[in-house]
């Protein structure tokens, strides 16, 4: 139950199929960000109503149509801008996992607190990630104090210039 509140890969939201008690159970999700797949694939495991069929019913072609925009051909900026909606997303779905443990079982203290640990974790990513996103959409670049430890992306990005990077004493 704690790979499913920390997974962002339930299933391919065309390859799953609910019940509609699993609608019923719950209430509507509240946080627009968040991934249908993602929380029903939570609330279905919530319920210990999962099934998987091992055979291969759905043939996956991955960077075709929508998704075929090559990740490298895109300015730093837009890769910024794509990982925050992306994060954007995942802590949408977080919040909307520790609504709905709530609901259906209270009294999980270690899965409240997984989801809580991952949330932590997710925002830091996503508050790394907006400085980043000044950074890089800034035309006289940024100035960061005290850092400690950056993050692997700002490393890379302040590696490779495209932020210029000061520390003052």
């Amino acid at each position: 139950m704690e790979d499913a509140a920390r997974s962002n890969t339930l299933y391919i939201g065309a390859t799953g199929a609910i019940h509609r008690n699993l609608i019923d159970k719950f209430s509507e999700i509240e946080l627009k960000h968040s991934y249908e797949d993602l929380v029903l694939g939570f609330r279905a495991a919530l319920l210990g109503k999962t099934h998987h069929v091992r055979e291969n019913l759905v043939a996956y072609r991955y960077q075709v149509g929508m998704s075929s925009v090559r990740f490298s051909k895109i300015t730093t900026a837009e890769k910024v801008k794509s990982k925050l909606r992306t994060l954007t997303t995942y802590l949408d779905v977080m919040k909307q996992r520790q609504t709905d443990l709530a609901h259906i079982k209270p009294d999980q203290a270690a899965l409240r607190e997984v989801l809580r640990v991952e949330l932590a974790h997710l925002s830091a990513k996503h508050a790394n990630l907006s400085l980043v996103q000044h950074a890089v959409s800034s035309p006289v670049g940024f100035v960061l104090r005290n850092i400690g430890r950056p993050s692997a992306l700002f490393q890379h990005l302040v590696g490779c210039g495209t932020i210029r990077f000061f520390q003052f004493e």
